[in-house]
């Protein structure tokens, strides 16, 4: 059997292969097989199949970007690389602990910027009273029980604890006409059994009879008639 000279030449003698064309289309091929690639003249991409979906295979780094190894001992607190390049990328494979005093982890990767290093963490740490990483936000109940030693607080659920424990609450009503010797009931709905209530007319604190009615609401009862009475209730 004649042996075929142009295959011998490929696979023995690794000749070039010369003006190979990719398949060309503006579609993808209906019924793809693993491995099968062709180029996309619509999107001017070259694609390939993996078994499942079409993946882009002409997709570019653009800078540059170095594969520089691996750092054993960042638990010895080494200083970062020296005479990085811009896109260096070095790799913990060994021991965790920090490297110019960043705080790492093992599968952790260290890159290079034009001026300065990022840390790229391979896996997420609970932040702590000493160490950088992800933390829960206390929901407001939680935030107000103040027992809680693993989330944080977000300046809403900050206002919301002070407003419940700290900040006085006030009602202000401004009654228009107080008929003498009529009771006019007030309601506060602050939840209190006995609150403190200012009564002001014109710029000036004055003595009413004042009584709690529930824990909602009091009662203001004056001996003349007074016109645009404010009553103040405070929690």
């Amino acid at each position: 059997m004649a042996r075929n000279r142009f295959f011998d030449l490929i696979l023995n003698a690794g000749a070039a292969i010369v003006n190979l064309r990719f398949p060309n289309s503006a579609t993808a091929p209906s019924s793809p097989y693993e491995g099968q690639s062709y180029y996309d003249t619509a999107t001017k991409k070259f694609m390939g199949w993996n078994g499942t979906s079409w993946v882009d295979l002409s997709q570019v780094i653009t800078g540059s970007v170095t594969i520089k190894g691996d750092i054993t001992n960042a638990n010895t607190s080494p200083a970062f690389p020296s005479t990085p390049a811009t896109g260096d990328i070095w790799f913990i494979t060994t021991n965790a602990g920090t490297v110019g005093g960043i705080e790492v982890e093992i599968g952790d990767q260290l890159v290079r910027g034009t001026s300065n290093w990022f840390v790229i963490q391979a896996n997420t740490m609970t932040a702590s009273e000493t160490r950088a990483g992800v933390i829960e936000l206390a929901t407001q109940a939680e935030a107000n029980a103040g027992t809680d030693t693993t989330r944080a607080l977000t300046p809403a659920t900050l206002l919301g604890y002070l407003s419940n424990f700290f900040y006085a609450k006030r009602v202000v009503q401004t009654i228009a006409s107080l008929t003498a010797n009529t009771v006019t009931n007030v309601t506060h709905g602050l939840n209190l059994a006995t609150p403190l209530v200012q009564v002001w007319q014109g710029g000036e604190e004055i003595e009413l009879d004042v009584k709690s009615v529930s824990a909602n609401a009091i009662s203001v009862t004056s001996n003349t008639t007074l016109a645009n009475v404010t009553v103040i209730v405070i929690s």
